[in-house]
């Protein structure tokens, strides 16, 4: 084993790596290094990679349909976006507005019932100056059609159990800078004085 490896072996690994009993007996005396990260900023992690991938979903989703459509070599830079796109530059951005509020109704390509992303704008255009977003569409509605009323409320009982990205960003600031408390109904005040 490297030198490298040994030592984050010995700092963060419980395994049997480890060959000699002086580095054992270290190991449980590093390990609350791990621990003293606050749990509020290991569940906002665990939150933010969860929509990553939800956004990582999606986007094979677009991916898939596209290289079905026979874009294989433009997939990826069909699905490129940056910032310094603007709506200005849309040939059809009313076309592809209508486009995109018909994907997010009429299939499953979008996991959530929150409005779609304006990225997603920028790409039918593409496809409309391209002609082919309507082939787009037909192949959405057919490789992910809507979901049924009964997975709605199994969605509904998910999104329940999520936590709200920016109230929990505003909570663990004013947990940080301290001195802010909650009334019973959920309003913030300042110290009392």
């Amino acid at each position: 084993m490297g030198a490298a490896f040994k030592k984050f072996c010995m700092r963060f690994c419980c395994c049997c790596c480890c060959e000699d009993d002086e580095e054992e007996e270290k190991r449980p005396l590093l390990r609350p290094v791990m621990s003293s990260v606050p749990q509020g900023y290991r569940r906002l992690s665990i939150d933010i990679e969860a929509m990553r991938d939800m956004r990582r979903e999606v986007r094979d989703k677009w991916k898939m349909i596209l290289e079905n459509l026979g874009f294989m070599a433009e997939a990826e830079s069909l699905l490129t976006v940056s910032t310094s796109a603007s709506n200005d530059r849309m040939r059809n951005a009313a076309v592809a507005r209508n486009l995109l509020q018909t994907l997010h109704t009429e299939t499953s390509l979008f996991n959530s019932r929150e409005p779609p992303p304006e990225r997603y704008l920028f790409i039918l255009d593409r496809l409309i100056y391209l002609d082919a977003a309507e082939d787009f569409v037909a192949k959405a509605r057919r490789f992910y059609p809507p979901k049924d009323d009964d997975d709605d409320d199994d969605d509904e009982e998910e999104n329940t159990n999520r936590i709200n990205l920016p109230l929990l960003l505003s909570r663990m600031n004013q947990n940080i800078s301290g001195g802010e408390d909650e009334d019973d109904e959920g309003e913030t005040t300042g110290p009392e004085e």
